[in-house]
């Protein structure tokens, strides 16, 4: 039995029986436990969510998450140092950047992250620069440029992406910046070259 919150350890089957709160639970590195070690999670409660939290990968993923509702069984396999899915049945949720893995998110459509000034204290407007980009993982990894002849452009309907708002560079001078720096795996950015 494993509780609320826990990491697997060496371990082949799980039980994840939630019956008062949702579980999240932690795979080991790959790495760490060879090749060839299958992990089995069953969820046997229909009310509560168990998330699955791996690392380095899980079929491009970091996270899958047994939804409310359903009975979930997932099966994965540790090879050449990488988690992969084996098995899963039930539902799954989709992932969002909103979970407990990710280290920063940004999200151009949400304006209310976006300030003209690095300090936040200016709101944003089509057609201005952007001096600080707020994360919304809730990790406080936040973005600043103080210098601004290298703050890059917000876009509020950019037809190179569908129309969606975008924040933008348009010479190599141009960035934001994490401060501290962050330490990150994987990146998935949404974007476009226009050269």
């Amino acid at each position: 039995m494993v509780s609320s919150s826990g990491f697997f350890g060496d371990h082949s089957n799980v039980l994840a029986n939630s019956s008062s709160e949702n579980l999240s639970l932690t795979l080991p590195e790959a790495s760490s436990v060879g090749d060839g070690r299958i992990y089995e999670v069953k969820k046997t409660s229909v009310n509560k969510k168990v998330g699955i939290v791996v690392g380095p990968y899980l079929d491009g993923r970091r996270v899958v998450i047994l939804s409310s509702g359903n009975l979930g069984h997932l099966k994965v396999i540790s090879v050449s140092g990488n988690w992969y899915i084996l098995l899963i049945s039930g539902n799954v949720e989709p992932w969002t950047p909103n979970i407990d893995a990710t280290v920063a998110w940004f999200d151009a459509m949400d304006a209310s992250t976006l300030w003209q000034d690095s300090g936040g204290t200016t709101t944003i407007f089509p057609g201005s620069t952007v001096g600080l980009w707020e994360d919304k993982s809730g990790s406080g990894n936040h973005v600043q440029q103080t210098t601004p002849t290298a703050e890059p452009s917000y876009n509020i309907s950019d037809n190179l992406l569908n129309d969606f708002p975008t924040v933008g560079y348009d010479q190599s001078l141009e960035g934001l910046q994490s401060i501290p720096p962050m330490t990150i795996r994987n990146v998935y950015v949404v974007t476009y070259y226009n050269d």
